[in-house]
């Protein structure tokens, strides 16, 4: 067995083409005791900081920003030699995206799905998500297949087939985070 996190687009048809290939769901079980031993193995860098954080646990957060950005993935599976594969065949999603929590979740209001129905007036809606924090009358007329997201410091609508575009706006935000602190 070997893990291959993310391969490339030809390296991934290669893989579909042979039949001999699980697609990981990125649910991992282990004891805790054979992580940290692996982490030990295959990670002696990221384990010695561990091992700092565990003998002075009030310098956590200086400790963990010396840790490397890596996926555990990346970091631990493709290097141990304890993974095993256990097929199952369940429904999967992993909420990547919006239009995912209407998969998963359906609608549970005539207007999409909503975090709540508290002060929400919907005619004619439907195949919304909404999201939001406030008590505010929120009505709907005539749309359907957006998204709307509500927080203390802002207010998200996006086309549902444009969620993608998200990533857009968080990226223009972390960029500009600087002059737009409160948003951020």
């Amino acid at each position: 067995m070997r893990f291959v996190e993310k391969p490339g687009p030809e390296k991934a048809e290669q893989f579909i083409n042979e039949g001999t290939y699980c697609w990981n769901a990125g649910i991992f079980i282990a004891k805790s005791s054979t992580i940290i031993d692996e982490v030990h193995r295959v990670q002696p860098a990221v384990a010695a900081i561990m091992d700092q954080i565990i003998k002075k646990p009030r310098m956590l957060k200086s400790l963990y920003k010396k840790v490397p950005k890596l996926p555990f993935d990346i970091a631990i599976m493709e290097r141990t030699h304890k993974g095993a594969v256990v097929f199952g065949d369940f429904g999967w999603n992993d909420l990547g995206s919006w239009p995912a929590l209407l998969e998963v979740f359906g609608t549970n209001h005539p207007a999409g799905h909503t975090s709540t129905e508290k002060n929400l007036l919907s005619v004619d809606s439907s195949g919304n998500i909404i999201s939001r924090s406030s008590q505010k009358l929120l009505a709907l007329v005539g749309v359907q297949d957006l998204i709307f997201v509500e927080t203390e410091n802002a207010i998200l609508i996006s086309k549902i087939q444009e969620a993608q575009k998200i990533k857009t706006v968080v990226e223009e935000l972390s960029r500009t985070a600087k002059t737009r602190n409160k948003f951020t």
